[in-house]
């Protein structure tokens, strides 16, 4: 057995999970940790393992075994936790416990801010910082299945033991090219998205609204909302309900309310539309109304300006000479998406603050482009 595993403990009971969280108040302050979970024939991720590493020793929590983890993230809370591309992560931990990680560190984003590529994946990352080459076998690994195998107990002991060591050298690297105050509002941010997330966020995600007239649009907000509901209720994934494929071409046939043409599109399932016949019905001749509705609408409807453009333009000469002398990704420095709600904000608000563009790109970030800014405004 290696050094590594003969420092593991296995937590697969509540009282010796009641007793490692006692001992918590006499460890490190740093605190490495990673989950396994399950999402393919879910709409919610199922927890398979919580993995900490803490100085020398990992735990390996079994989430499927031990279900009260309150105390747990209630310690955990006042530790600094370093995790890796950590966002669905945090959505797993909103689903153990209620209370919530008050301060949290992610390597992926700190090493983007360094010149690595954006989504670099934890393996990576070790071996390019710390010259350490992590087994990859195990990342699409059963973590459902009991018992475990001990190759999937060695991958999880990984994906924790070089984190600490990991996170201490890309904050020195960010020090030393004074860009720690970067990461310091880049993490604010995320733990506020993570806080607060959208409910509507699918909505915006969907692909084909764009091509869409308003009474259209008015349904497929209807209907997209309904399936992330149905989804939801029983936590299945959106296309166990209906593909995006075959909502886009329901919402485009809506016209023809329940007739044999619905029943003749290729990507609806005639099973779909025989359970869901009557709400169709009701949905395709009367949408819903409401203010947050109206306005989900007119954010998508709403068309970038030809000033957009020529902004959009600017900014990415800019962007792009910026990413040479900083050796940063383009896709970090300033990201289509970011790009888009920007416009949003001075053409479709109308507001030209410093406080609201600071707000989308974060003051590092809005001091970078602040001249390029200024010369449209």
């Amino acid at each position: 057995m290696s050094s590594e595993l003969e420092n593991c403990v296995y937590i697969d009971n509540q009282e010796n999970l009641d007793s490692f969280v006692q001992s918590l108040t006499n460890q490190n302050q740093y605190i490495a940790l990673d989950t396994e979970f399950e999402r393919r024939t879910t709409f919610f991720p199922k927890p398979a393992l919580l993995q900490l590493h803490i100085s020398q020793e990992t735990y390996l929590i079994d989430t499927l075994l031990v279900q009260d983890l309150d105390a747990l993230f209630k310690a955990l809370a006042g530790k600094h936790i370093i995790m890796h591309a950590c966002r669905e992560d945090l959505e797993v931990f909103r689903m153990l416990s209620t209370n919530r990680l008050n301060h949290f560190s992610d390597t992926q984003l700190a090493a983007s801010l360094l010149g690595y590529e954006s989504q670099i994946s934890y393996q990576n990352l070790v071996e390019k910082v710390i010259e350490k080459k992590l087994d990859k076998n195990e990342t699409c690994s059963d973590w459902l299945q009991r018992p475990l195998s001990s190759n999937q107990i060695h991958y999880a002991v990984d994906d924790v033991l070089y984190l600490e060591a990991v996170f201490h050298k890309l904050m020195a690297a960010l020090d030393k090219k004074q860009r720690l105050h970067w990461f310091h509002e880049e993490m604010h941010l995320l733990h506020s998205l993570v806080d607060n997330p959208d409910e509507d966020d699918y909505f915006f995600k969907f692909k084909g609204l764009g091509r869409l007239n308003s009474k259209q649009l008015s349904i497929a907000y209807d209907l997209i909302v309904w399936r992330d509901q149905q989804a939801r209720q029983k936590n299945i994934p959106r296309g166990f309900i209906i593909k995006d494929k075959g909502l886009l071409q329901l919402i485009k046939a809506s016209d023809h309310k329940v007739t044999k043409q619905l029943y003749a599109l290729e990507d609806v399932p005639n099973g779909f539309i025989r359970k869901h016949e009557s709400f169709l019905d009701e949905v395709f001749t009367q949408q819903s109304d409401s203010i947050k509705k109206q306005s989900a609408m007119e954010r998508v409807a709403w068309h970038e300006p030809e000033a957009a453009k020529q902004l959009k333009k600017h900014l990415k000469k800019d962007r792009d000479k910026l990413s040479i002398d900083l050796n940063i990704g383009p896709e970090v420095l300033l990201s289509n998406r970011m790009m888009s709600s920007l416009f949003e904000c001075i053409y479709f608000h109308k507001s030209y603050s410093e406080a609201d563009l600071s707000k989308i790109l974060l003051p590092w970030r809005y001091q970078l482009f602040k001249d390029s800014l200024d010369k449209f405004f």
